[in-house]
């Protein structure tokens, strides 16, 4: 009777042994997806962060761009204007010798 207690004894000593062998390899593979996790996780916030910023950076570069545009239009009507000015003095120049001749 005494070696059949020490039998299942043994028996169940083995079982739980190998269950706390399963469960060690368990949580070892659970810390390190839960490292992993974190890891993608930290990752993911500095995209966001480096997103948000390069987004900031491209409206301000839009405005530039915007005001850029509308400097070159000033420019280009001002260039125009005195376009017309110079054809104007140059129409009153040649009517001056024209008329001296």
């Amino acid at each position: 009777m005494n070696e059949a207690f020490e039998k299942k004894e043994k028996s169940l000593k083995d079982e739980l042994s190998k269950e706390e062998s399963e469960l060690r390899k368990i949580n070892s593979a659970w810390n390190e997806a839960s490292k992993r996790l974190e890891n993608e996780r930290k990752e993911l916030e500095a995209l966001k962060t480096t997103t948000k910023s390069m987004e900031k950076q491209f409206e301000e570069k839009e405005e530039e761009c915007r005001t850029l545009k509308e400097n070159l239009k000033k420019i280009e009507n001002e260039n125009e204007e005195l376009e017309a000015e110079i054809e104007a003095q140059n129409n009153k120049s040649i009517l001056k010798r024209s008329k001296i001749f």
